[in-house]
């Protein structure tokens, strides 16, 4: 697999991104947009403005990585670990974090609008400045000792299937019910 970044660096990798380990890669602006890294661990690497915008990377664990600015916008990242890194203003908008963790990882100033946040274990998360105007989370996500998500703008959904009722009630209304 070849990653190219805007830098004009080119990264060579010895097999496919799904599934890798990659250690100490400078990715830095590196584009993964539509990309598959499920499973793949980045540990230790620079993968800030890195653009990962519509790719598909559950189950990816990211441990001790720069990620500031980088874009995430309407990716799947259900069950992704990010683990004592940088996300500093990285943007999630429209992502799917069910089941995310987040330990000892910077998300100041992050957008999160509109993401999914079903069952996110974002207990030890820095969330200062996050944008959260519209993400959705259930009972099962767990928020730092304090914080409250609805004054940020997230919306507490019942269940799974909840978010999408409004498609239901469109049709209702559409239908004359």
């Amino acid at each position: 697999m070849r990653i190219i970044c805007q830098t004009g660096e080119v990264v060579d990798l010895a097999g496919p991104l799904r599934g890798a380990s990659l250690h100490g890669l400078n990715l830095h602006r590196a584009i993964l947009e539509r990309a598959s890294f499920e499973r793949t661990v980045f540990e230790s690497c620079d993968l800030r403005s890195a653009l990962f915008a519509l790719s598909s990377g559950a189950n990816a664990r990211f441990v001790g990585c720069v990620l500031v600015l980088a874009e995430f916008q309407a990716a799947d990242l259900a069950g992704v670990q990010f683990v004592g890194g940088d996300l500093y203003s990285s943007d999630f908008t429209g992502a799917n974090l069910a089941g995310a963790t987040v330990v000892d990882a910077r998300l100041e100033m992050a957008s999160l609008r509109g993401a999914s946040l079903d069952g996110a274990d974002l207990t030890r998360a820095d969330l200062t400045g996050a944008l959260l105007e519209g993400a959705l989370y259930t009972p099962e996500t767990r928020w730092p000792p304090g914080f409250d998500p609805t004054t940020s703008g997230a919306v507490l959904v019942g269940d799974r299937a909840e978010p999408f009722r409004f498609l239901e009630m469109e049709e209702e209304d559409r239908d004359g019910g």
